[in-house]
């Protein structure tokens, strides 16, 4: 799934997921939190993202801007945009490799 540019609101839903957002300040959920999520992947574009992980093993990269990502549940890998914007990351439950920009 693709966003445009502009604020965009996507909701992955259940199974696997891959989703990209452009320009704007989006609201990623990767997956759903119940027991058919999948691994989803999730990546912000510019602008200040919010990006949420589902109980899958999830990878997300919050893009430029002023982003918050939270991979929930799972064994999540997130990674942090630009050094000179302030990221917030949590990994959530599960062994989470995070990665500052």
């Amino acid at each position: 799934i693709g966003t445009g540019d502009g604020d965009d609101t996507v909701d992955g839903g259940a199974g696997s997921n891959v989703i990209y957002g452009a320009g704007g300040n989006d609201d990623i959920t990767v997956s759903t939190n119940d027991s058919t999520a999948g691994d989803g992947v999730a990546w912000g574009g510019a602008g200040d993202d919010t990006i949420a992980g589902g109980n899958g093993d999830d990878e997300i990269g919050t893009g430029d801007g002023e982003d918050e990502a939270d991979g929930g549940a799972g064994d999540d890998t997130i990674y942090g945009g630009a050094a000179d914007e302030d990221d917030t990351l949590d990994g959530g439950v599960g062994d989470d490799v995070l990665y500052g920009g």
